[in-house]
């Protein structure tokens, strides 16, 4: 059995780059195989986790937004 692979720090680091600048863009819910615009422009900070550090901001659901999931579930 070989041992795993462990990532260089500037390989890390570049995945974290693609992680930050994914994470700064525009992003709706994914909703019964589509994205799709909040009901509302709320907004929700996410942070790196490691450092604290706000990296982007995702949409805030509503309950529109979830009875829209939940008839795309069905």
């Amino acid at each position: 059995m070989s041992s795993p692979q462990i990532a260089s720090s500037d390989a890390v680091e570049r995945a974290r780059a693609r992680a930050e600048a994914w994470a700064r863009g525009a992003h709706g819910h994914w909703i019964g195989g589509e994205e799709h615009t909040a009901a509302d422009a709320r907004a929700i900070a996410v942070e790196d986790p490691a450092t604290g550090r706000p990296i982007g901001a995702v949409p805030a659901g509503t309950a529109a937004d979830a009875e829209r999931a939940v008839a795309a579930a069905r």
